[in-house]
């Protein structure tokens, strides 16, 4: 008996083996796109990115340096919305059958008539939740560009701001002490990391929700980026919240040798020193808290919104 195809790549590029046919397919990268292990098993849908890590819509990260070693991206079948797969293999396919579906094609609707307007593919995806909104993306190469820009929805820096006050009260509220001194670096990446969980707590997610100001709430993609707010650096949001009284910082400067040179380099951190458990701010958001671990508390309040807003304007 003929052995059954392998799958792997082909001149073609590769390919997905679906019973007996083998379906043409392309790797969909980035921000919307799914990883699987070696094994084959579904690991999440990537939201965000950073210099190392691509963010998965469950709050956890894979190494971009392990791809291929510990995950790789899924293959997708590269159709579009008329049926049509990859350009080399349509015009192969249209020369070797136009002349014996001629006939054919004077009584069938053309194709543009079949294809779905761009904007009932817009209006549906502004109903579905972030996560099966970005699935619409890698349906085929037409709705992607579609909605290329549309989702996910990108927050303004004032609102970015105020993401980021939130996710700094939300760590400083359950620090502790015995860590201090902290370099700042450490702190922010725990501050993306809260705002990656309060994504998946649904009492917290409708929170944020109501605090910023948008049509489509639920197509945020809640990453706290320093580069997309007023700030533009970590330390210059350091050194704002600093004069503020809420947090102390210091710079330390050390000198470490580089390895198999003579040379000496000077380091510079900017580090935690000490958090002010009585500004308002931390009473303020420490107390919202409290009032939404209560069982049947309400989803409206300030969790350090509006206060947020109000010392950043200051």
């Amino acid at each position: 008996m003929p052995s059954s195809p392998a799958l792997g790549p082909t001149a073609d590029g590769p390919e997905k083996v679906h019973g007996n046919f083998n379906l043409p397919g392309s790797l969909a990268t980035g921000v919307g796109a799914e990883i699987v292990n070696l094994n084959g098993r579904f690991l999440g849908l990537v939201v965000g990115e950073d210099k190392r890590s691509w963010h998965l819509d469950d709050g956890k990260a894979v190494r971009k340096a392990a791809e291929g070693h510990k995950w790789q991206w899924v293959i997708t079948c590269d159709t579009t919305c008329d049926g049509s797969t990859s350009p080399e293999r349509s015009k192969e396919h249209m020369a070797a059958t136009d002349s014996d579906t001629a006939a054919e094609d004077l009584s069938l609707p053309s194709t543009a008539n079949l294809a779905i307007p761009d904007w009932v593919v817009v209006a549906v995806s502004n109903y579905l939740p972030l996560r099966y909104a970005l699935r619409l993306t890698m349906s085929c190469q037409t709705w992607s560009s579609m909605l290329q820009g549309h989702i996910p929805l990108a927050l303004p820096p004032s609102q970015t701001d105020a993401l980021l006050v939130w996710s700094l009260l939300q760590v400083l509220v359950c620090f502790d002490d015995v860590r201090l001194p902290l370099p700042m670096s450490a702190v922010f990446g725990e501050m993306r990391m809260a705002a990656r969980r309060a994504s998946l707590d649904v009492a917290t997610c409708k929170h944020l929700e109501g605090l910023f100001q948008t049509d489509r709430p639920h197509h945020v993609c809640w990453e706290a980026d320093i580069k997309q707010s007023g700030y533009k650096t970590l330390d210059r949001f350091a050194k704002h919240f600093d004069s503020k009284k809420l947090i102390e910082t210091l710079r330390q400067r050390w000198s470490k040798k580089i390895h198999h040179s003579p040379n000496i380099r000077t380091c510079v951190e900017l580090m935690l020193t000490k958090v002010n458990r009585n500004h308002p701010l931390f009473l303020e958001h420490e107390r919202s808290m409290l009032k939404m671990a209560e069982p049947g508390a309400p989803v409206a309040g300030a969790v350090g919104g509006t206060a947020g807003l109000a010392i950043i304007g200051e």
